[in-house]
């Protein structure tokens, strides 16, 4: 599943699409459970995508190695980063917010301490879905200004449902949203 960090170079550049994988990010979160199954929504099309990645996190949970709020980090063959984080413990659960946010900070945590250790590979951004809405049941509305908040201060750009974030030099601060329009009418499998 994963390969030398020295043979991938990342140089896409974020896109206000509705699909999180043509957000252009480095690092692509998956919301997942904790009992190994991909079954639905969005955990769904990473399974499909990324058969790899759903092997070794089924195998993960059958050890127990997933529990909420904890964030596992992997590089697929083709360079994409996927961050699977737990929202929940079982799928037929609805998601918490605590366990999202920590997931978050989990990432966080865990793309600074792979950027300090892998200077050549350090991450430069994040793609976040409405992770713990949709199938776990949270209102985006009281979610996003949450996640915003976790944001601040961070060093990366930031795709958040479709919309871009752009870093500067203090991090980002004041969360300013890149005002670039969006193409006409695009398709995606994430609309509501």
């Amino acid at each position: 599943m994963t390969k030398n960090a020295s043979k991938y170079t990342w140089t896409k550049s974020l896109t206000e699409s509705k699909n999180i994988f043509l957000s252009g990010a480095q690092v692509i979160i998956n919301p997942v459970n904790c009992v190994g199954v991909m079954g639905k929504g969005l955990a769904l099309q990473f399974k499909n995508r990324y058969p790899a990645l759903f092997t070794a996190y089924n195998i993960d949970c059958n050890h127990n190695r997933y529990t909420p709020g904890c964030c596992v980090l992997s590089r697929m063959d083709n360079g994409q980063w996927i961050a699977n984080i737990a929202t929940k413990n079982h799928w037929r659960d609805s998601s918490k917010k605590e366990w999202v946010i920590q997931g978050i900070r989990n990432l966080l945590s865990e793309m600074a301490d792979k950027s300090g250790f892998h200077k050549d590979d350090a991450f430069t951004s994040v793609a976040i879905p409405r992770i713990g809405c949709g199938l776990g049941n949270l209102d985006w509305d009281k979610m996003r200004p949450l996640i915003i908040q976790e944001l601040k201060g961070c060093h990366y750009d930031v795709w958040l449902d479709g919309k871009v974030f752009l870093r500067n030099k203090e991090g980002i601060n004041e969360m300013k949203e890149n005002k670039k329009e969006l193409a006409p009418k695009q398709t995606s499998l994430f609309e509501r």
